[in-house]
């Protein structure tokens, strides 16, 4: 854990935030950044603190998800397949998409039906 000072979080960048988060998800409520975070950064920041779920959700951060970002992050997380579905991410899904994430979480074959994948 390291320590920030004020001063210092205010001149960290998107990206720096991400890594900051990471490892002091504590100090999520000064972040300033959250509307700057692209798809990777989500995705990276979601894989080790899927608690800042809710900061995705305030700024619509997952509209920036791409079909592999989906894959990726419904791989680590199935759980939280509601946030795809509520964005029409499966609608982009692709063969390849669909064959990666189903090795990964069998339960996904029937959204892959459904999807015509």
């Amino acid at each position: 854990m390291k320590n920030y000072t004020e001063e210092q979080l205010k001149a960290l960048e998107a990206w720096e935030w991400v890594n900051a988060l990471k490892e002091n998800p504590e100090l999520a409520d000064k972040c300033d950044k959250w509307a700057e975070l692209d798809s990777w950064d989500w995705c990276n920041l979601l894989s080790e603190q899927p608690q800042l779920v809710a900061r995705c959700d305030k700024v619509n951060g997952w509209m920036k998800f791409t079909s592999e970002d989906w894959c990726e992050f419904l791989s680590n997380h199935p759980k939280l397949a509601d946030k795809c579905d509520k964005k029409n991410g499966w609608a982009e899904f692709n063969s390849g998409d669909w064959v990666e994430l189903i090795s990964n979480q069998q339960q996904f074959a029937d959204w892959c039906d459904k999807m015509n994948g």
